[in-house]
């Protein structure tokens, strides 16, 4: 599935494309390698969820429907 999307660029406030997707392993990458630390860092009240293990825990389900929000090439 993909879904073209526009978000709000909050640093010039200016509306980019993005696509919404279906979660896949590349996207489970891309938060370890890119977006773990920074959200560990940050006061977000979910930054210390663990998105590899509520993956696991739902793949066998179809309960649940995983996507995510990519926009230039950065889940």
């Amino acid at each position: 599935m993909e879904i073209s999307v526009k978000l709000l660029r909050v640093k010039d406030d200016l509306a980019v494309d993005a696509k919404l997707l279906t979660l896949t392993a590349k996207h489970l990458d891309d938060f370890e390698t890119f977006w773990k630390t920074r959200l560990q860092a940050s006061e977000e009240e979910d930054g210390d969820w663990n998105w590899i293990k509520k993956n696991q825990f739902t793949l066998f389900s179809s309960d649940y429907e995983k996507y995510v929000i990519e926009c230039e090439q950065i889940t």
